[in-house]
């Protein structure tokens, strides 16, 4: 309750005003004041790779997930920890909703980068602390995920296992 907009406002201006942060509009379709760290304000300067293949969980502070804006509302999932990004530069490339079950893939099957953008399934697997054992993944690009075209880049990653509607994902030894 304490980081509502009413309570953080008048600390906000204050800073604004001794030099500790900036206040203006840095970032088109959000409206009113924005205020970010004279830090932040030199790396946005700097432009962002493009060839930059990064993930976020959809929970993440950092994350825009679940942001009431509409040109988001209509690309991003719900702002919930089994929801995570995988980006390419600016633009998302793969969504994981339900900690994999349902894959979004907005590019094709034999995408030269397609190995790179299954960062965050892969976590999951391997990640040092409690690597869940394997992924079934239910739905890709809303077909059942055992008809789709992704099975074989998936197989390059992972060990794969097929059954009549789905895909079972395991860490390869």
């Amino acid at each position: 309750p304490g980081f509502q907009w009413r309570d953080i406002f008048k600390a906000l201006r204050l800073m604004e005003f001794s030099g500790e942060i900036l206040a203006g509009y840095f970032f088109k379709g959000i409206p009113g004041p924005q205020f970010m760290s004279q830090a932040a304000f030199r790396i946005l300067q700097q432009k962002l790779s493009e060839d930059l293949i990064y993930w976020l969980n959809a929970s993440d502070p950092i994350s825009l997930c679940g942001v009431p804006l509409d040109d988001l509302k209509k690309s991003f999932p719900r702002r919930v920890s089994s929801c995570h990004m995988v980006f390419h530069g600016k633009k998302p490339v793969l969504i994981s909703r339900r900690n994999g079950k349902d894959l979004t893939i907005r590019v094709p099957f034999d995408h030269v980068s397609i190995q790179l953008y299954y960062c965050s399934l892969r976590h999951l697997i391997t990640r040092p602390f409690k690597p869940v054992r394997n992924i079934t993944i239910e739905k890709i690009n809303g077909i059942p995920a055992a008809e789709s075209d992704y099975v074989d880049s998936l197989r390059v990653s992972f060990d794969v296992v097929v059954d009549i509607k789905n895909i079972v994902i395991y860490r390869k030894p």
